[in-house]
């Protein structure tokens, strides 16, 4: 706009308060208190309809002073589902064996026993890289199949030295295989799973509250990968 006769341009912020009458938390186990409190005062006061699903046993984020585990800080209905019907009979007894408090369901579906592999944890990742190619062989190019790492680093590490050289001439196995980390899996599920689960580099003194705080993230996100296994687990520890 031109300017004529010195006149000036105004300019107005305006904040509008915004309601919704609706909200769904979904994995509402990663979010913290200060975040959930900040998502309730958006919702319209005269229904307060929240929806929160989750499940805390894939609480995949550190947050040292979440309330969220605690099921007292919800002011609402709760229906709450003890029984998991995705994963085999196998996959969960394993799971429950690793001291995961879960229900292995009477009527739930037998499958393929977990497969545990122990490899050396060397610095160029060729174990690790040998073990998947091994693994591969034996499954179905038309099965979904994840490959979940602790760390970002394992991932790409992968990436670079396999999965690349593969998808240059199987375009199967690019679309069928999926390189993730287990927090990047929440949500998803695969025929089979390889999950590579990486040494802690942590011990847990008496009274260091982080570290704890630490270490049973750490085993959240590998009930994480476990859980994202329909039908095979395979589980390679470095």
């Amino acid at each position: 706009h031109k300017l004529t006769n010195g006149d000036n341009f105004k300019k107005v912020i305006r904040f509008n308060e915004i309601k919704y009458g609706m909200v769904i938390v979904d994995e509402y186990q990663n979010y913290s208190n200060d975040q959930i409190d900040i998502i309730k005062k958006v919702v319209n006061s005269e229904n307060k309809s929240i929806v929160y699903i989750g499940d805390i046993n894939q609480k995949s984020v550190l947050k040292v002073n979440s309330k969220i585990n605690n099921y007292t800080y919800f002011d609402c209905q709760k229906i709450e589902l003890n029984k998991v019907y995705r994963n085999t009979k196998n996959i969960l007894e394993f799971i429950k064996s690793k001291g995961y408090k879960i229900e292995v369901p009477d009527d739930a579906r037998s499958g393929a026993e977990v497969e545990i592999f122990k490899i050396k944890n060397d610095l160029g990742g060729e174990g690790l890289i040998i073990k998947i190619k091994n693994i591969l062989e034996t499954v179905s190019k038309e099965e979904t199949m994840g490959i979940l790492c602790d760390s970002v680093k394992t991932k790409d590490l992968i990436n670079k030295m396999y999965i690349e050289e593969m998808s240059r001439t199987q375009d199967d196995v690019k679309n069928n295989l999926k390189v993730l980390t287990k927090i990047e899996s929440q949500g998803t599920e695969f025929n089979t799973v390889i999950s590579i689960d990486e040494s802690s580099e942590y011990g847990v003194a008496d009274g260091d509250v982080f570290k704890l705080k630490q270490k049973l993230a750490k085993k959240n996100i590998d009930y994480i990968g476990y859980t994202r296994a329909v039908e095979r687990l395979i589980v390679v520890n470095i």
